[in-house]
Order: C-alpha cells, then structure tokens, then sequence
C-alpha cells in the first residue's frame, strides 16, 4: 500500500470512490477549491492510499491552516460530517492497517512542524456512530466529547413513510405543529430552484443565520460553493 497526496488528476478516481462508498459531499475533492480560494493561509490535502494495482483503497482528506506561528491540521472543517473514508468491502484487520499508514504519513511529514492535529469522525448515514479508534489512542491522540450533553453531535433524521406517525405526530411538538400550519395559511412556500433564481436571497439568510452564531460568513465564498457545486446541490 501507498500513501501520498492527490493531485487534480485524481479528481474524477476520488470523487467516484466517494459516491461509491457512501463518502460525503464534505469529503470531495473539489473542496480544493474553497479551502485555497483567494488565500495562502489554507491548504487542501488529500491523502489517498492505493493498492499495488493503484485501486483507491481509502481517503483522508485535510486542510492545512498556516494563519497562526505554527501551522495547524484539521480533517475538514466544513460540514458536519469528514474524516477518512475507507473502502467498505475490506476486513477489519485490513482498515485498521489503512489507518495506520494514514497517520504515521502525518506524523513523519507534519507532527514536526504543526501545534496540534484535529481529525473528526466520519458519520455514516447508515451506521451508528462508532466508538472512538483504538488507533487513534495508540497514536497518541485524545477522545474529546462532551457525554453530559452529547455536544456536539449530528443527528440524521430519515424522512421516511409514513411521515405523519413519525416524524409530525412522534417527535414534532404541538406548538411547531401549529407554528408550520399557521405559516402555510398565511402562504409561506417551499420552492425547488432549480435555476437557483432566489440564490441572492439564500446568501443574505445564510449570512444572517450564521451572524446569530457569531460567526462572520463571506459572500464570496458562498458564491464559490455555488459555482463548483451547482450540480450537486439544490
């Protein structure tokens, strides 16, 4: 097995090895793009690990921020779901040794020159959240969670049928119940832009949602998001 990092022309091989083993939109390569947009201070690196036969056998996509003294690496930050992605159909034995590989790639090329390294788990939308990797904790690496709160945390909501027994009478209460019917009398309504007419308006609510946060959103790169995505997203 081979670690190295991807170039452009692994694009296409990278983001097929997404879709086919249930990645998610956080961990395509095209993020490339937003991470490096109109700033030195950030670098992507994708991390690919192939077989002898240069058949992707996992992905650990990072993002290299250099804005402080030291530099900093995070398993992406965007999204709520990232890590690397290993290819589904191998044995536990054979995973752990990808992992592996991964980490002692980051830790001869960049634990001499980083502060500290982040790296988020991957959230499956079929699988319940794993528990932390016995790797990771070899490797020196520390579990941070908060079990009182279970923050943070991302919860997947399958909108499945029948919809009304689960999801509005089962876990939405009667005060939101009334709030959405009250919303739908006075004509609030759910559009599909497809031709992305109203996406003006989608980044002056985003910029306003995310404000609320304290956090500061930057119109252009949601404009970037929009234009390497727009094929992906609705």
């Amino acid at each position: 097995m081979n670690v190295r990092i991807a170039s452009e022309k692994d694009r296409e091989r990278w983001n097929q090895f997404v879709d086919r083993e249930g990645g998610s939109f956080f961990q395509y390569f095209d993020w490339k793009y937003i991470y490096e947009f109109n700033t030195s201070k950030h670098r992507f690196i994708p991390l690919v690990i192939e077989d002898t036969l240069s058949e992707i056998l996992g992905i650990f996509p990072i993002e290299e921020n250099l804005q402080l003294f030291y530099g900093s690496l995070s398993s992406l930050p965007f999204g709520a779901s990232d890590g690397f992605l290993i290819k589904n159909d191998l044995t536990e034995q054979e995973k752990e040794k990808i992992i592996q590989s991964f980490l002692a790639f980051i830790d001869t090329n960049y634990s001499g020159s980083h502060s500290y390294i982040i790296l988020r788990e991957h959230l499956s939308f079929t699988e319940k959240s794993p528990s932390p990797s016995r790797l990771l904790r070899e490797n020196g690496y520390t579990w941070e969670n908060n079990t009182e709160t279970g923050l943070p945390c991302t919860h997947v909501l399958k909108l499945e049928s029948p919809f009304k027994e689960k999801i509005w009478e089962g876990l939405w209460s009667k005060k939101l119940r009334k709030r959405i019917r009250h919303a739908k009398k006075t004509g609030a309504d759910v559009i599909i832009d497809e031709k992305f007419a109203y996406v003006d308006d989608f980044y002056a609510m985003q910029i306003e949602t995310v404000k609320k946060f304290g956090f500061i959103e930057r119109k252009e790169i949601l404009e970037q998001i929009i234009s390497i995505f727009r094929d992906k997203i609705q």
